[in-house]
């Protein structure tokens, strides 16, 4: 059985987004749209970031990046900081708020995913995990391919 790489990068994103809305929609205590929770969780992650990094890593412009940012920190979930040295740099931050609504959100989410694969036998499990390796495996390798300097 051969899957040519397109039908199969096809089924794998269908696939992935379909999982996405499925535990988005499982999840309804949150209260924020998947854009809002993706910046969210980047800048979580990131610990501080500036807004226009945040914008970029999001792919989103950066008035957009800043009304998202402006949303969160009216709900007391982001705290915007300017930069000492460049007053055109705004740095933005989770608040321990923030923090706790991600980690919530996630817990929400990540909980009926596991009753799934609970479901799954062993084996099931096992190609699930070579899977996600490969998957990783492979973003890791074009992104260090991406940070290499050109000769």
């Amino acid at each position: 059985m051969s899957n040519p790489p397109k039908a199969l990068a096809n089924d794998l994103v269908l696939a992935a987004v379909k999982l996405t809305r499925h535990l988005r929609l499982a999840d309804e205590q949150a209260r924020m749209s998947g854009p809002q929770a993706s910046a969210l969780a980047v800048i979580v992650y990131a610990g501080r970031i500036r807004v226009s990094d945040l914008a970029a890593m999001e792919q989103v412009r950066s008035p957009t990046m800043v009304q998202m940012v402006n949303q969160l920190e009216a709900q007391g979930l982001a705290l915007r900081e300017g930069d000492e040295t460049d007053r055109r740099v705004s740095w933005v931050r989770a608040t321990p708020k923030g923090q706790r609504y991600l980690q919530q959100g996630q817990e929400r989410r990540i909980g009926p995913l596991a009753g799934y694969l609970e479901g799954l036998g062993r084996d099931d499990r096992a190609v699930l995990a070579k899977a996600v390796a490969l998957i990783n495996g492979m973003l890791d390798q074009q992104n260090s391919a991406k940070n290499q300097p050109e000769d």
